[in-house]
């Protein structure tokens, strides 16, 4: 019989493509302005505010960000089961709901985002079909568990009651793998790249540029420490 185990409220992105897009071509285009604006103007102040205000913004004000993507969703955990009941963001009009089994589950992928304000869940059926679910307002508190702790915990106690062929299997995240090296490298000794060139053709961007370029670099690595971490627990 099935137990129900505990109950989240949280916000899910219901188009995280669509959302992944949209700040694409959002920093995209505000980096093509700054740098129309600071080549017009040769005013290094204009250059340093813009990438700084592009940088930051999807950060600070993520919540309107992201209004526009996001759906409630009150996220059941029992011990044979995970349900999803989702909902209108403005409303609360009932969208749909998603309960999986985890005898139907083989694998699973629970991504803990860098700055904890987001989770990724892959369920890989055995079915052979997926689904993928993104969390976020993620932050780990007595009012809102982290889904990134919890699917794991509720998982970890399923499999101890199975055989191994029965058991849920974790997959570790990319950056967890010695495969993301052949990125991670080749993308810094990119960066070093230009900014070689920089300092050789146009030292004035380069205070502008070292502020996006370094916290590429602290988000990349932290991410994978964290991955690492998760894979070995």
């Amino acid at each position: 019989m099935a137990e129900l185990l505990e109950t989240v409220e949280t916000i899910i992105l219901n188009k995280p493509r669509k959302y992944s897009l949209f700040i694409l071509l959002y920093i995209v285009l505000g980096f093509s302005i700054i740098a129309y604006l600071f080549f017009e103007t040769n005013n290094i102040a204009i250059l340093f505010c813009g990438f700084l205000a592009i940088s930051f913004s999807p950060l600070i004000f993520q919540k309107q960000f992201r209004r526009g993507f996001s759906q409630k969703a009150t996220v059941k955990f029992f011990n044979d089961s995970i349900s999803l009941v989702l909902k209108d963001i403005s409303t609360d009009r009932f969208i749909t709901e998603d309960t999986h089994r985890f005898d139907e589950i083989k694998a699973i992928k629970a991504v803990k985002g860098f700055r904890n304000d987001f989770t990724n869940l892959k369920l890989l059926l055995k079915n052979h079909s997926q689904k993928i679910y993104t969390f976020s307002n993620q932050y780990s508190s007595d009012k809102t568990p982290n889904i990134h702790f919890l699917i794991r915990k509720y998982v970890r106690e399923y499999n101890l009651s199975k055989a191994m062929e029965d058991k849920i299997i974790f997959i570790s995240n990319f950056y967890a793998t010695k495969k993301s090296l052949f990125v991670i490298i080749p993308l810094i000794i990119g960066a070093l790249g230009v900014l070689i060139y920089l300092i050789i053709k146009a030292p004035i961007t380069i205070p502008a540029l070292i502020i996006p370029f370094f916290l590429i670099y602290v988000e990349i690595s932290t991410q994978r420490k964290i991955d690492i971490r998760d894979s070995q627990n």
